[in-house]
């Protein structure tokens, strides 16, 4: 390992190590912040987002790495991502106006009271089994 220096990757961990401990504390505090909802995901997406990165370039060495590599990571999210839409795009000409959501086609979800409770069970098993 001529010309490796290991000091300055054990400094690299220590920054990364530093850099998630500020992440960390800014995703605490940042819930803290009464965003709205869809601002608190993206908040919290984005600094998750920068501490994925930083394990992975660093921790995992991803960063020396070949393109091939990151080819095929590319690769995995986009059939990732391909798994999750294909579902729900296939779904999206069943949905309808109906109040329950729309899939269930028009049909009505059936009443809570109709169906039997824990306590009708309890109640109708006797002592005698």
């Amino acid at each position: 390992m001529a010309g490796h220096d290991i000091n300055k990757e054990i400094r690299a961990y220590w920054l990364v190590f530093g850099a998630l401990l500020v992440f960390t504390g800014l995703t605490v505090g940042v819930s803290y912040i009464p965003f709205v909802i869809s601002m608190s995901l993206i908040v919290g997406l984005a600094v998750a987002l920068c501490k994925g990165t930083m394990v992975a370039l660093i921790f995992m060495h991803l960063k020396a790495e070949k393109r091939l590599i990151y080819w095929s990571l590319f690769f995995t999210v986009i059939f990732f991502f391909a798994c999750i839409l294909l579902p729900i795009l296939t779904e999206m000409d069943q949905l309808d106006e109906s109040p329950n959501g729309g899939f269930y086609h028009g049909t009505a979800l059936p009443d809570p009271e109709d169906r039997p409770s824990f306590t009708h069970y309890t109640e109708n098993r006797g002592g005698d089994h």
